[in-house]
């Protein structure tokens, strides 16, 4: 079992041998099998929790059934579309180009769609 004042899992990040006095660092341990990742390299949360709380790993408002209803017709409304727009342009129905660029724009509109639904969105100044 892991011991965190025994072992590390992970290199030390701040080691610094400009000079090349020190030893080298020694490889970590590869974790046994079961054994969960521990993240000690910065101090934000590694949890994967939803929630409005502080100690969220992910924002997310689980209490608006229907704002979470409407994101799902959204994300399925616009990958349907960029499906009928990729057999449109399989089939030569529009020119590719414009196809690849449609589905780029999905792309990009859902990352940032997830983006604000998944983030906090802070507090409004006063």
């Amino acid at each position: 079992q892991y011991d965190p004042s025994q072992e590390k899992l992970e290199y030390n990040y701040t080691y610094d041998d400009a000079q090349g006095l020190k030893p080298p660092q020694s490889f970590p341990r590869i974790r046994n099998r079961g054994e969960m990742y521990i993240d000690s390299f910065n101090d934000q949360q590694w949890n994967c929790s939803l929630g409005t709380n502080e100690e969220a790993g992910t924002w997310m408002n689980s209490g608006d059934q229907a704002g979470t209803i409407m994101a799902g017709l959204v994300w399925l409304l616009m990958i349907y579309s960029a499906a009928t727009v990729t057999l449109l342009s399989l089939t030569a129905g529009i020119p590719v180009i414009i196809g690849m660029i449609y589905c780029l724009l999905v792309v990009m509109a859902l990352a940032s769609h997830a983006k604000t639904s998944l983030t906090d969105p802070g507090s409004v100044p006063r």
